[in-house]
């Protein structure tokens, strides 16, 4: 008799300053764990248990031992946005240590990782997922490493339904959350809005100091 459990999942972050990441991180924490069990793992404690402290020597197979030790009883260790530039590195010691984990990384920033994807080519097996939250940015890490494509599956962020309220407005309501900046491109969303056939109400919220989130939102 095959008894089926809940995958056990190791979430590796730290309080994220972020506003997007505070949403998601949000979102984590509430529907996750009605599918597997999550253990949460401070990142600079996590971290500095299994490489060492920034300024001790670095020595692969001892880092190998410790991160086995430090993934045992897990099925998936899944890095938050800030410890995906490590992945590579922690994949590779899961491989030194012939640790079953497998690795769980949700792609916020698709297009942003071409570096790891290049490193985590050769490292990825059979069980290593890579969620893609749109189809988009699927396409855009099989564009960047082609390779990568088996391990890559599209999961839109999971987000429970909104609570009704009350409507001061009946206009059509968009909501875009994210840092105020050039870069974000939120002079094409409000361009965009000539295109839309009717009126529509905008809301654009997030930091408004540029590189920093304690100034004024």
């Amino acid at each position: 008799v095959t008894v089926s459990r809940r995958p056990r999942v190791l979430r590796i972050r730290r309080q994220a300053k972020l506003l997007t990441a505070q949403a998601y991180e949000e979102v984590f924490e509430r529907q996750f764990p009605t599918i597997c069990d999550v253990t949460f793992a401070p990142l600079d404690a996590w971290c500095d248990a299994v490489l060492g402290p920034p300024e001790a020597p670095f020595d692969l197979d001892t880092a190998a031992v410790r991160f086995a030790g430090a993934v045992a009883g897990h099925d998936l260790f899944c890095p938050s946005y800030e410890c995906i530039p490590l992945a590579p590195l922690l994949v590779a010691l899961r491989n030194r240590a012939g640790a079953p984990v497998r690795l769980l990384l949700i792609a916020h920033a698709a297009a942003a990782y071409a570096f790891e994807w290049a490193l985590l080519r050769p490292l990825v097996g059979a069980g290593d997922v890579i969620i893609a939250p749109t189809e988009s940015a699927r396409r855009a890490i099989e564009y960047l490493c082609p390779d990568l494509a088996p391990n890559i599956r599209t999961i839109p962020h999971p987000m429970a339904p909104l609570g009704r309220v009350a409507r001061r407005t009946r206009l059509p309501r968009i909501v875009s959350l994210g840092r105020i900046h050039a870069q974000k491109l939120s002079h094409r969303l409000i361009e965009s809005m000539t295109l839309v056939p009717r009126a529509v109400r905008l809301d654009i919220a997030g930091p408004l100091d540029d590189g920093g989130w304690d100034g004024p939102h």
